[in-house]
């Protein structure tokens, strides 16, 4: 497991779905998917971090602008469960997404997860609201780099 201060300050930090990544001034990338921080990638030296952590947010920015699904998503699983536990919550639904009896069921029994049936609805809901935006979203960045 990687410590935090052993990398030096922390430039930028980001929320997805089921982990948060965080780039610090070493040029190392951290991600926590609830297991605790491990190194995740380096920059390629000679990368200014600065520069690297505002492109990214940047990214990030428009990317939640043009998916609010993803937004809605993330800030629900962030509600819903623990850092720990999204990853599981998340395969849940995206394996039943028209079911959000059955995720109900599954989250509440096997995950220990006190979620109410409406909320596995809103789930299921933004997950499939995200994956139509997220589609969009990488044909865009593909014709982007294309120009």
């Amino acid at each position: 497991m990687a410590k935090l201060k052993a990398h030096g300050k922390e430039i930028a930090r980001w929320e997805l779905p089921s982990s948060r990544i965080a780039l610090f001034e070493d040029g190392h990338l951290l991600r926590n998917r609830g297991d605790g921080w491990k190194l995740y990638r380096k920059l390629k030296p000679g990368v200014d971090v600065v520069e690297a952590a505002a492109h990214r947010n940047a990214l990030m920015e428009r990317k939640l602008e043009a998916c609010p699904g993803w937004a809605r998503l993330i800030k629900l699983l962030n509600g819903a469960a623990s850092l720990r536990n999204r990853g599981l919550l998340l395969a849940c639904i995206d394996m039943m997404p028209s079911d959000p009896d059955g995720v109900w069921s599954e989250c509440n029994d096997s995950l220990g997860l006190n979620l109410t049936v409406d909320d596995c609805v809103e789930l299921c809901e933004a997950l499939a609201d995200s994956e139509l935006e997220l589609k969009a979203w990488a044909e865009l960045r593909r014709q982007e780099k294309m120009v």
